[in-house]
Parts: structure tokens; sequence; C-alpha cells
């Protein structure tokens, strides 16, 4: 039986205190793990709410936590090629959930901030700026682009100061094997083949490293109001084989690369942040390279490497 809210201090904080207070929905993903890690460094306090805690798109599920400043909304089904084998489950899911959280956040005068997506499909011009025409191409970045839709009219009609980011492509510990650069590390880390089997050789895109992403999202919770949306990148990109060749170097190893020659429907071939908003509103970070980047992770799967069962 659920313990009531009432009775169990995980659940609320006490409001006015002179600690900003912190509830982080989807604690339990990558993302989630690390920015709760992040926060936890810092003078807040945090709430984590994750899949056991409650499925967010069921409606009164959030209303247990009290006193909360500000709301980082980080759940959301993401593996793009399964949106495209199950829609409808993706726009349920993502719209549902983000709307329980806008409700939350209208009735509790709390600030939000919403992990939305890279929502400019093949871009006009690099580097891409807000300020460029937003594209749903797939049914994933579609519950992004509505749900950044749905964010600006709670801001603008319920007064909900939303912050929207738009991160590009992240990696680091802890990421899915599915997604390309977990991908491409178990390849090269395992010993029992000479090749890395990918799609294509040839899309560019722009990497940023999983704990820059979390110093960014931490600096915004400072910077909530109005109705803002950020891009979040590294400002440079780099081909799959350009990746695969700084991951060879790093990982000492000279496997043969196979493309399998399958491009991935709507597939954007490059794409640069940029960052200048967030630069000049919100503070100035000096990102990790894709080499110091990979290096760091490298570093941190290797200090967990105690078991057969690494976490990368």
């Amino acid at each position: 039986m659920m313990q009531s809210a009432a009775n169990d201090s995980r659940f609320f904080l006490q409001k006015g205190g002179m600690f900003m207070n912190i509830l982080v929905i989807g604690a339990g993903g990558f993302i989630g793990k690390h920015l709760v890690e992040g926060l936890q460094r810092t003078e807040v306090k945090v709430l984590e709410h994750t899949r056991k805690d409650g499925d967010i798109t069921k409606e009164h599920v959030l209303e247990r936590y009290r006193c909360v400043d500000c709301v980082y909304h980080l759940a959301a089904k993401t593996f793009v090629p399964d949106s495209w084998e199950e829609p409808g489950e993706f726009l349920d899911n993502n719209i549902k959930g983000l709307i329980n959280v806008l409700e939350f956040c209208r009735k509790n005068a709390v600030h939000l901030i919403f992990l939305s997506s890279y929502l400019y499909g093949q871009p006009m011009y690099l580097p891409i700026d807000e300020k460029h025409t937003c594209s749903a191409v797939s049914p994933y970045h579609l519950s992004k682009k509505l749900g950044e839709d749905i964010c600006k009219f709670y801001s603008r009609y319920y007064h909900v100061d939303i912050v929207v980011i738009r991160p590009f492509n992240v990696y680091g510990p802890g990421q899915r094997e599915d997604y390309l650069l977990s991908k491409i590390y178990r390849q090269l880390m395992d010993d029992t083949r000479d090749t890395v089997e990918v799609f294509d050789l040839q899309p560019k895109r722009d990497f940023i490293y999983i704990s820059d992403l979390v110093k960014m999202l931490i600096m915004l919770k400072d910077k909530v109001k109005g109705y803002e949306v950020y891009n979040i990148g590294s400002g440079c990109s780099y081909s799959v084989a350009e990746v695969i060749e700084i991951m060879q170097r790093e990982f000492h190893t000279n496997k043969k690369l196979v493309e399998i020659g399958v491009r991935r429907q709507n597939e954007v071939m490059d794409c640069v942040a940029d960052v200048t908003k967030f630069n000049t509103l919100v503070g100035k970070i000096e990102t990790l390279s894709l080499a110091e980047g990979i290096h760091n992770w490298h570093l941190e799967v290797r200090k967990k490497n105690e078991n057969t069962d690494v976490e990368l």
C-alpha cells in the first residue's frame, strides 16, 4: 500500500528555507541519475521521482510532493526507432506525462525545466540557433514539438515560468547501449570481434558529454522566468567515422569499419548547436571536446569494471 504523503518525508520539503527545493522527474534515467548526483553536490534539497514512484501519466501521482520550488521534467519515452513502431504510445505517454507535470506546476506555483529534444530536422543553416524552424522527423520528435507548444501555452495563459532545453547528442556512462556511441563502445571493447558495424559513416552530430549537460541544467535552475528555449550542445560536429577514429585512438584498437548501408528514415546529415543564447543569458562553460569526453567516459567504465556487468 502506498504510504500517505502526509507521513512520508520523502515527498515533502519545508518551503521558504535557505535552500531551493528541487523535484527531478525521471530521476532513474540516464540524464536523471547524473543530474541528481550533480544537484546533491550543490546547496539544494532534491526529491527524486522514478518509475517505481508512480506513473506520471496518471492523474494525482504528483500530488504527494509538497513545497517544491522547481521541477526538472526528464521522464519520457525517447528511443526514436521504437517511436516509429509505436507512435500512439509515444505520443500518449510523453504528452500525458507533461500535461500532468504542468498541472502540478500551475497549481503549486512551481517553476519548470522541460527536457525537449533536437527539433530542427534538416537544418537550413549551421550553426543552428533557437529561432530555426522546428519540424518533427519522427513520432518521438512530434511528441516533443507538441510538448513545447503546450509549455508555451501554459506559460502565456497560466503564467507558469518555464525553460525548455533542446539538447543535441548527449553521451556518457550509463547511457542505453542502443544509442550510437554506446553501441560503438561495446563493439570496440568486444575482444571477440575485429570489426565495428554502423549504418552510415557520414552523418555528423554535435555531441555533449553528460557532465557538461548537467552543469548547464543546474545553472538554469536560477534562470527560470517567463518562457525561454535554449540549445545545449558543444558547438562542434563530428562524423560517425571521426567518432570511431577518436574512440579507437583512446582504446588502442584498430578494428575494421563496416557500413551496413541502411540510412535511417529522415536522416540528418549534419547539425551544430549555436549556444550563443545560453552563453549570453545564463553563463558560459567550457565544454569537453569529444576526445576528452570519451576519455572521461572510459575512465568511469574502468572504475566500475570490477564485475562482468559493466555499465556503459
